[in-house]
């Protein structure tokens, strides 16, 4: 996997980013191994490669016919943990698998917290845009021509939202457990802006979510300005755990949560 690390200029810092690319559809390694060669979903069919199960199989999602998306995402961390944390990195990888360049950055309050070695509230909302924005622009600079999407876990996801609302280049956002209220104050939602959002979003929210009641978030939904679609994670919290009960593993589930992202842009975005 192709990795570009680099820091990203934003007032006296330079915050962290990388950018995650799936092999080139050309390369010697991927067209020439084994499994590849050697696999009956992707040798030779013109009908398996253009299914859909094939293209959502583990054989086809790193196959050179499939691998290549026309999205590129720029994926923003959560409030309490940074791009490098581990599900920020497993995030990116399992989206790289299936097709994805990603960026990830670090907002500048979380830049300098990694600096410091120690712990810092996020920045105020306008320096977050302004941060999430310059990463958005690196990404411009890198994607080729790709559409772009933005993705994000919970506050990262908040802040990307209101960018595509302010007109910012976005064909679509991804969030992975919006935060529409804090824990126990759903009076206080955080969809003012849903009205004026033209591009069509995905939302990943798990049903014991505390900072999302799901009957708010479906109103809220209602009053979308453009297509919204609410994928609901039977048992996951906030960080999309779930108990053991539930018979599956948060791997289990991040690995679903991948495939409905992948799914819905190619349901999304049809070319």
């Amino acid at each position: 996997m192709p990795s570009e690390r680099f820091a990203l200029p934003f007032a006296d810092l330079a915050l962290s980013a990388q950018l995650d690319s799936p092999e080139r559809r050309d390369s010697p390694e991927r067209r020439d191994s084994p499994e590849r060669r050697d696999s009956p979903e992707c040798r030779d069919s013109p009908e398996c490669r253009d299914s859909p199960e094939c293209r959502d199989s583990p054989e086809c999602r790193d196959s050179p016919e499939c691998v290549a998306r026309g999205s590129a995402i720029l994926l923003a961390h959560g409030a309490g943990f940074a791009m490098d944390a581990p599900w920020m990195v497993a995030i990116a990888r399992g989206l790289v698998a299936r097709g994805f360049p990603v960026l990830r950055f670090n907002y500048p309050y979380m830049e300098r917290a990694r600096t410091s070695g120690r712990g810092l509230p996020p920045d105020r909302q306008p320096v977050l845009e302004e941060a999430h924005a310059a990463a958005l622009a690196a990404l411009v600079e890198r994607a080729g021509g790709r559409r772009l999407l933005l993705a994000g876990k919970s506050m990262g996801g908040r802040i990307s939202t209101y960018l595509a609302a302010k007109g910012e280049p976005c064909a679509g956002l991804v969030l992975f457990g919006y935060p529409l209220h804090p824990p126990q104050q759903p009076a206080k939602l955080r969809s003012e802006h849903f009205p004026t959002i033209a591009q069509p979003a995905l939302f990943l929210q798990g049903t014991r979510d505390e900072f999302a009641e799901l009957d708010l978030l479906r109103t809220a939904l209602a009053r979308y300005g453009g297509r919204a679609t609410l994928e609901v994670i039977e048992g996951a919290d906030h960080g999309f755990h779930v108990p053991k009960k539930s018979g599956r593993t948060d791997e289990q589930v991040r690995e679903a949560l991948l495939d409905r992202v992948a799914r819905w842009e190619r349901e999304t975005f049809p070319d």
